[in-house]
């Protein structure tokens, strides 16, 4: 799967992870989930 603020390959094993309407996100660093965390519709497609 594909960390949604960069694009980078992530696994389910990541400890970054927010959820959205029911949908879990995964994400390669803090910083990319702090990013996605402010503003997660402007990194879903």
């Amino acid at each position: 799967m594909e960390d949604p603020v960069c694009q980078m390959e992530v696994t389910e094993k990541s400890p970054y992870k927010s959820a959205v309407n029911g949908k879990t996100y995964y994400f390669c660093s803090k910083e990319c989930k702090d990013k996605f965390d402010i503003n997660p519709l402007k990194y879903l497609r």
